[in-house]
């Protein structure tokens, strides 16, 4: 009995876990179990890189902040 008690506790665990993960990357539940079957992962076409860079170093940085009003960091 002990086993499966222990087992239940898992799989609640699992299932509860699952759920907690759906609703952080804002998808179904139906849409993760289901959906990742027979897309063909890996045979998607990249996107257009759009946009410009730029490239700065320590110096340029620290002017750039030091005279910004708001700032916002994105990781």
């Amino acid at each position: 009995k002990a086993l499966v008690v222990s087992g239940a506790f898992v799989g609640c665990s699992g299932i509860i876990l699952t759920l907690v993960m759906c609703i952080a990357m804002n998808r179904s539940i139906m849409n993760v179990l289901i959906g990742g079957f027979g897309d063909g992962a890996g045979t998607k076409k990249s996107k257009k890189v759009e946009g410009t860079a730029t490239e700065v170093n320590a110096e340029d940085v620290i002017e750039l902040t030091s005279n910004a009003k708001s700032m916002i960091i994105v990781p």
